[in-house]
């Protein structure tokens, strides 16, 4: 059976994106065992995609994203009961803001560069069809759009029967209500990867 893709990336969030981009990579090694072919499922333009938005987070020193920062401080300030302004160093900590149309389109550039396809279809379904991942749709002319690939992992946090457990289907929530793993990490999807072929 030939198969679009060695994994499928439901969701072209953080998370996702990301976690594609890590796939993707070159493993380290002699060669022995290329990269997984990765495939990028996400939401056509229009009202199923997440509006642009900031992520705010803590951070030691310099950080991998800081040339896509909007903004980062070193300092803070608190504001006392009697209105007086306290200002501390943060030491080596600093705040640090990301908009997330920076970060895609950054993610999208390594994505690119390391021959990742991206969809932009909108998931009708996915589900462990035994010997592959299957995920159907339709695409933002509307025409059907069906993937197969030898794993799947949905980065938007759907639950239920979206995507249905199986030994070739995961999900994955970094803030919502489930999580299968429950702790999701780069080195448990090469697991999962490894576990494809």
């Amino acid at each position: 059976m030939g198969w679009d893709a060695d994994v499928a990336v439901v969701g072209a969030g953080a998370a996702g994106l990301s976690l594609a981009v890590e796939l993707a990579k070159p493993l380290p090694g002699n060669g022995r065992r290329p990269a997984p072919r990765v495939v990028v499922v996400e939401a056509p333009p229009g009202p199923l995609r997440w509006p642009a938005r900031t992520w705010c987070y803590w951070e030691a020193d310099v950080g991998p994203y800081d040339g896509l920062l909007a903004a980062s401080w070193n300092q803070l300030r608190v504001y006392a009961a009697d209105g007086a302004v306290i200002d501390r160093p943060l030491g080596r900590l600093r705040y640090k803001m990301l908009r997330s149309d920076r970060f895609e389109a950054a993610m999208a550039e390594r994505l690119d560069a390391y021959g990742v396809d991206v969809r932009r279809t909108t998931v009708e379904s996915a589900q462990d069809a035994g010997a592959a991942a299957v995920v159907c749709g339709r695409d933002a002319s509307g025409a059907r759009s069906v993937l197969r690939s030898s794993g799947l992992v949905s980065t938007r946090g759907l639950c239920g029967s979206y995507p249905p457990p199986g030994p070739r289907c995961s999900s994955a929530s970094w803030g919502g209500s489930c999580a299968r793993p429950s702790r999701p990490s780069i080195p448990a999807w090469r697991s999962l990867w490894t576990r494809l072929q």
